[in-house]
């Protein structure tokens, strides 16, 4: 969770690409999970029980994250809360850490 830049970059062979932190500590998660399971950083984690309070999660424990240092990462346990959550509208501003706002990030649509 957090703000993002995205831009399209190059003249020639134009890409489009999404600058932060939140970026690079999703690609983390994603490099730090088991094949089939979603792990979460805490601030994700705290947002999904934010929004889907029923949703389960288990702690992993604290893991060295590269570039991140030693953080408490989480495994979505699979809820049919959860899935109806991620399938409508979230107004994500209420979990940002301080400084993020609706205006900026809009609304989350699955």
């Amino acid at each position: 969770t957090g703000s993002v830049i995205a831009s399209v970059v190059g003249d020639l062979n134009p890409r489009y690409c999404l600058f932060g932190d939140t970026v690079n500590t999703a690609s983390r998660m994603e490099s730090n999970s088991d094949k089939g399971k979603i792990n979460l950083s805490p601030e994700a984690n705290r947002c999904l029980h934010h929004q889907a309070p029923g949703a389960s999660t288990t702690s992993r424990g604290v893991l060295n994250i590269k570039g991140k240092g030693s953080m408490e990462c989480f495994f979505l346990n699979q809820t049919s809360e959860c899935e109806s959550a991620c399938r409508s509208s979230l107004i994500i501003s209420e979990c940002l850490p301080t400084g993020g706002s609706s205006q900026t990030l809009g609304k989350y649509k699955n």
